[in-house]
């Protein structure tokens, strides 16, 4: 075998060895090629399954707030009439003619005025407005002692009795307070009965 001969058959032999390393380095640039493709595919997969399922809780707590903050909005609608009907029951009871007031501050007053004394204290307006003989009235026929305090009472209308045993409120306020407590639900009935539930 000549030289040529030799070298031709390890050129050949070389050439088919680059051949096959050539192509399996091709099948695996291809093969790498399609992990990575499959991998793309795959993040992107779980990146847009992320994205809805992110999206749909975002949608969904958009809602529970639209809706919170609609119940939130009644609540404050409510209780701004609520306040309201308070204010126009207080400017009603200070409108009362004095002998409503005897009728309505009679049997309160009775009740924890006695013999054994109290102190019974108003507002300003009721000093100027003859409280002193409503008082009177109310007492009249009873064995109650009392005084009318000529300091005035910080309060809107009404009485404060001091008896030795103990304070009570009788001022406009506290008789709301109590009256709106007491028929809290009866005045939600009339106020929103035609209201829609949300």
């Amino acid at each position: 075998m000549s030289a040529n001969t030799v070298i031709q058959k390890i050129e050949e032999k070389a050439n088919a060895q680059a051949k096959e390393i050539l192509e399996n380095g091709k099948q695996r640039a291809e093969q790498q090629k399609q992990e990575i493709l499959d991998a793309a595919k795959a993040r992107a997969d779980a990146i847009r399954k992320q994205a809805e399922k992110d999206s749909e809780q975002l949608l969904r707590a958009g809602r529970q707030q639209a809706s919170l903050d609609n119940k939130i909005a009644l609540l404050n609608h409510k209780h701004a009439l609520l306040k309201e009907a308070r204010k126009d029951a207080e400017t009603a009871l200070r409108a009362l003619p004095q002998s409503e007031l005897l009728s309505l501050y009679k049997p309160l007053l009775t009740e924890y005025v006695t013999k054994e004394g109290a102190t019974i204290r108003c507002n300003a307006a009721g000093l100027a407005s003859g409280a002193e003989a409503l008082l009177a009235s109310v007492f009249a026929g009873t064995d109650a002692v009392w005084t009318l305090s000529q300091t005035p009472a910080d309060i809107s209308g009404g009485f404060l009795v001091s008896t030795p045993q103990y304070d009570v409120d009788l001022s406009f306020d506290a008789l709301l307070s109590e009256l709106f407590e007491e028929h809290e639900k009866e005045i939600a009935d009339v106020l929103f009965a035609d209201e829609v539930k949300v």
